[in-house]
């Protein structure tokens, strides 16, 4: 299996993670919910490690797919690790609710790409 492939269908796990864990949570659980926040944001981390590496190996991808913030969700990873206090849990509740299904969608194909290349 490529290493390509692997970042893709790592990209894929902390999608599907994501979604099942805010899956029938309204706004009031996010905010809440300590423990689920700080599991999003630890699985959202890394996605954006997997895009991040992804990107290394095939930097077409943001030609290839130009409505996904790129370079926007690297720099989501880098704030989320290294500045932990500082993160807006409103911002990450709008990227789960409005970002991560356009992404995931992409991730799908990528996927797809991946299988057809081998």
């Amino acid at each position: 299996m490529s290493g390509a492939k692997n970042f893709v269908m790592l990209m894929r796990l902390h999608c599907e993670k994501v979604v099942s864990k805010v899956h029938g949570k309204t706004y009031a659980d996010w905010v809440q919910d300590e423990n689920l926040r700080d599991a999003v944001c630890m699985r959202l981390l890394s996605l954006a490690e997997s895009i991040k590496k992804y990107l290394d190996v095939c930097p077409t991808l943001v030609e290839t797919y130009p409505d996904i913030p790129w370079s926007e969700i690297v720099r989501f990873r880098d704030k989320v690790a290294h500045h932990c206090a500082g993160i807006d849990f409103d911002l990450v509740w709008q990227i789960v609710e409005t970002d991560i299904p356009p992404l995931s969608r992409v991730i799908d194909e990528l996927l797809t790409r991946e299988n057809h290349s081998l």
